[in-house]
């Protein structure tokens, strides 16, 4: 299934392809086997999925990851509501693709809500808060990756995503929250 353009700036891109190279390299090797007029759009929705996962990681005080999330919220409804797109090379390669439509303005407002949760601590205090936190800050992303909104497809990918992160995270997680 292919979406909106791939054109625009080179240089975002780029920048997208070699993050997610950079940051996580199942995504990276799923786009690979993505179809040719798929992978901008997708190289920019996991960049930015790459991301909201480092926010939490990289700020000092609660407030600042919230100012942080705030500026994606934002940036991200201006692409939505059709304005230019902020100085930002995966803001303008989501942008370029048209992968910001009004459905996965919604899906991102809850991935970026959910990473929100990870700023305060303790961030998990039961399994049910890890599988909410990843059904909400992971899962949405397949679903903005195949494209389809459908509601038998859509259960079907949040159920195989969810899944596939809890495998994937809780084992890094676990130590750290099983005290």
């Amino acid at each position: 299934m292919t979406h909106g353009s791939t054109e625009g700036s080179p240089d975002a891109a780029v920048f997208c392809a070699d993050l997610v190279a950079r940051g996580d390299e199942d995504l990276h090797l799923s786009l690979g086997y993505a179809l040719a007029p798929d992978r901008a759009r997708l190289a920019a929705l996991f960049a930015l999925q790459i991301e909201l996962r480092r926010i939490p990681l990289i700020v000092s005080e609660p407030p600042i990851g919230e100012i942080r999330l705030q500026w994606w919220r934002e940036s991200l409804g201006g692409i939505s509501g059709g304005a230019p797109p902020r100085a930002h090379p995966v803001v303008e390669a989501l942008a370029a693709t048209s992968a910001i439509t009004p459905e996965a303005a919604a899906a991102i407002e809850t991935m970026i809500d959910a990473r929100a949760s990870l700023l305060y601590a303790p961030a998990f205090a039961t399994l049910e808060d890890f599988r909410t936190f990843i059904r909400d800050a992971e899962a949405p992303l397949a679903i903005l990756a195949a494209g389809d909104s459908a509601d038998v497809v859509a259960n079907a990918l949040h159920q195989i995503s969810e899944a596939y992160a809890l495998a994937r995270f809780a084992p890094r997680l676990a130590p750290a929250h099983a005290a």
